[in-house]
């Protein structure tokens, strides 16, 4: 678990928002996993995998991730290789596979359209699946350069809108019922992940929150 906070602390340096975003998808994951009964060592494994699941953007140009307009093609083609670029650096502190897969295939779609590989369905790994609801949850209710954050009910509309195409029906329907339902909640309010930075109690408590989603 030195390896994993030593990995996040170069992260929060290098890209605060990438940072808290992972923080942010890491809790909504957790809970798709309790939803789906996961077991605690796949518990741990997720957690693990969705805190790294961007580590690859440390490598791609800011200039790029900030830009306050649509990509052009070239520069769309260089943010795809963040999955590649990433699993190849966690290789090298010996991660097991399975976190390994989670970084490597979170952008892939059940209907084969995704990327790295275009997999299908059951070609992507399960945990994958599950990050991938989490991290498209996630970037849809932020703040983008691009854009203004959407509301949760449109994003919860997007989200089942595309089940059985970019997401898995059955991990994306329990979470939609478990928001639909008042369940929890399982991210980092704006005030929390934006400002987090300014804040004694946040900084003072960074470290707890960050092994409490390692446990």
């Amino acid at each position: 678990m030195e390896i994993l906070k030593k990995l996040l602390k170069m992260l929060r340096e290098t890209d605060p928002e990438t940072y808290f975003h992972t923080l942010r998808v890491t809790k909504v994951s957790a809970e798709i996993g309790e939803l789906v009964r996961l077991s605690a060592r796949e518990q741990g494994l997720l957690r693990c995998g969705a805190m790294l699941h961007d580590l690859g953007k440390l490598f791609v140009p800011k200039v790029i991730l900030e830009k306050p307009s649509g990509l052009t093609e070239a520069e769309y083609g260089i943010v795809k290789k963040h999955p590649e670029t990433g699993v190849t650096m966690a290789k090298e502190f010996h991660l097991p596979n399975e976190v390994l897969e989670i970084i490597l295939y979170h952008h892939e779609r059940v209907n084969g359209k995704g990327y790295p590989y275009g997999l299908k369905r059951d070609e992507i790994p399960h945990l994958a699946r599950i990050v991938s609801i989490a991290d498209a949850f996630d970037a849809m209710t932020s703040d983008r350069p691009y854009r203004r954050p959407m509301s949760t009910e449109k994003a919860v509309k997007i989200i089942e809108e595309n089940l059985g195409t970019q997401f898995d029906s059955e991990y994306g329907s329990l979470f939609i019922q478990s928001l639909a339902g008042g369940g929890k909640k399982c991210w980092l309010s704006k005030k929390e992940s934006r400002t987090a930075m300014s804040f004694n109690e946040f900084a003072m408590n960074r470290d707890t929150f960050v092994n409490t989603l390692i446990q």
